[in-house]
């Protein structure tokens, strides 16, 4: 049953809003800062003659995780172009729209072709460039649709911090963290979670090592690389209570633990994030006043199972009333009780009980988890982009395309954005 929900802007007007948006006030920014400095009349060429140095490879291709494509959203489209070079403070916004398809309730479905969910981005990077380092803030709000319902808030905020030798080419690394601020335990029902694609966030605080070496040519930017990313801790829940009023379970208490499994982390719920190893390709052919990018990215999982515990049952067959038989006097007990109770052929009854508190009648709630087993595959992504060329305000044009390959190639989504940048200080 589909839920009902209030008239909304169509998608691509919100996100032409949002860009207008962006251009009005980064007009004025950029004009305010060049009042400051320069006088205004004479802004341009004094920026271009002055502070913007010839643009090193490394400059010219960016984005979430600095080319990595797996930082704060692998939806987010790669800067291939001039940029703002040659500033201390800056700032580059990212409006996406992306059709993906997701992995289905059913594991026999998980890959049936159709593009169920949609997904809206507008992903804010801050820059800070001091003379040996470069700093990137990233913050993403997300909006997504699918199964008659929608989500959003903000995503997983990361922070990258790179490093880069020689002028016109020469190697680049990074480090980037990624942190668990988004939501990744949405319900679709009482008894069942959103699926992880539709999750604002993932539970996780992961890391990104990059590794690249850029070239200058005369007809353009070449950039070739190696990415490796990994889970380290997640949110957990070390208790769980049940809220009479509602009539569903509820955390008491979280912690930030290690959930490592061989080469993957799992998070609070269940879903399973292996350690990625990528390489990528970017070049940038330059033509006048514009910069066509072209990327490719192809990843490799290290842990060939992802699995979601998604799927949650309730039992409250345990009483906590001294005349039934079935009288269990605390939670401990009553967890003990559910972990060893069998069936009439000596069958374990529950698979993963979890014993959450007592209901509105007395009576102990018994949580079971069911495992929903999905495997992970190699992915390929490949992206085009235009970049506007100017030295106050450079706009991106782009758009992707995700596959993953197993016997073949799978389509599973396409992305397109616009992207706006401009100085700060």
């Amino acid at each position: 049953m589909h839920l009902k929900t209030k008239r909304e802007l169509p998608t691509g007007i919100f996100l032409l809003m949002c860009a207008l948006s962006i251009l009005v006030v980064s007009r004025v920014l950029s004009r305010r800062h060049c009042l400051f400095a320069w006088n205004d009349t004479i802004c341009g060429e004094l920026v271009k003659e002055s502070i913007v140095p010839f643009p090193t490879p490394w400059s010219c291709i960016g984005g979430c995780g600095a080319s990595s494509g797996g930082g704060v959203n692998d939806r987010q489209l790669k800067w291939i172009g001039k940029g703002v070079s040659g500033t201390l403070l800056d700032c580059e916004v990212q409006g996406l729209y992306s059709l993906l398809a997701d992995t289905a309730l059913d594991p026999s479905e998980q890959f049936d072709g159709r593009m169920r969910l949609q997904s809206n981005s507008l992903v804010l990077t801050l820059g800070y460039h001091p003379q040996w380092f470069d700093t990137r803030l990233f913050i993403p709000l997300v909006a997504r649709r699918g199964f008659g319902t929608q989500s959003g808030g903000f995503g997983d905020v990361a922070v990258e911090v790179a490093r880069s030798w020689g002028m016109t080419g020469g190697f680049r690394t990074s480090f980037t963290t990624t942190f668990p601020t988004g939501k990744y335990n949405v319900p679709l029902t009482a008894e069942r979670l959103l699926v992880p694609e539709m999750q604002p966030g993932t539970g996780t605080l992961a890391g990104t090592i990059l590794l690249e070496y850029g070239f200058d040519f005369d007809w353009g930017l070449l950039n070739l690389g190696l990415s490796g990313k990994a889970g380290l801790l997640t949110i957990q829940t070390t208790d769980y209570g049940y809220d009479k009023i509602l009539g569903r379970v509820i955390s008491v208490e979280k912690s930030i633990e290690i959930a490592r499994q061989d080469f993957a982390v799992k998070n609070d719920v269940g879903t399973l994030y292996p350690d990625i190893v990528s390489i990528h390709a970017d070049a940038g052919i330059r033509q006048s006043g514009k910069m066509h990018g072209f990327s490719a990215t192809l990843s490799f999982p290290l842990y060939g199972a992802a699995y979601h515990e998604r799927e949650v049952s309730y039992d409250n067959s345990f009483s906590n009333d001294p005349t039934d038989t079935d009288y269990f006097r605390d939670k401990a007990s009553a967890q003990h009780f559910a972990d060893t109770v069998t069936n009439g052929n000596d069958t374990l009854k529950y698979e993963n009980p979890v014993v959450v508190g007592l209901d509105g009648r007395g009576r102990w709630v018994v949580m079971e988890q069911t495992r929903i087993a999905r495997k992970s595959y190699p992915g390929l992504s490949l992206q085009y982009s235009v970049e506007k060329s100017d030295i106050s305000l450079p706009l991106l044009f782009g758009c992707s395309v995700h596959t993953e390959i197993d016997r073949g190639v799978r389509f599973t989504g396409i992305t397109a954005g616009i992207g706006i940048k401009f100085r700060i200080y």
